[in-house]
């Protein structure tokens, strides 16, 4: 009679829980994906080997690369080098 009830009543409220809960996990990574944040970038000016500070909307990940005007946006390695691509992404 216990074992009955556990099957009919007990179980499915936990499948229930734990549907509901991967749901909201999901929905919290998927905005946590999509929120940027202004990051101080580098771009080369007017020298290859120059580093001018930019403010942008880009990350260390992405799909496309992060420009600012016609230049392309670098993070910075040291305090004279800026050569690690920052990137942004663009949805298809």
């Amino acid at each position: 009679m216990k074992t009955d009830f556990l099957k009919l009543m007990v179980l499915p409220m936990v499948a229930f829980s734990l549907a509901s809960a991967a749901a909201v996990t999901t929905s919290k990574a998927k905005e946590s994906q999509t929120a940027t944040a202004i990051i101080d970038g580098y771009i080369h000016s007017p020298l290859p080997s120059s580093c001018r500070l930019v403010n942008v909307d880009c990350d260390v990940t992405g799909n496309a690369f992060c420009m600012s005007g016609s230049s392309q946006v670098f993070d910075k390695d040291s305090e004279t080098t800026c050569s690690t691509p920052l990137f942004r992404t663009v949805n298809p």
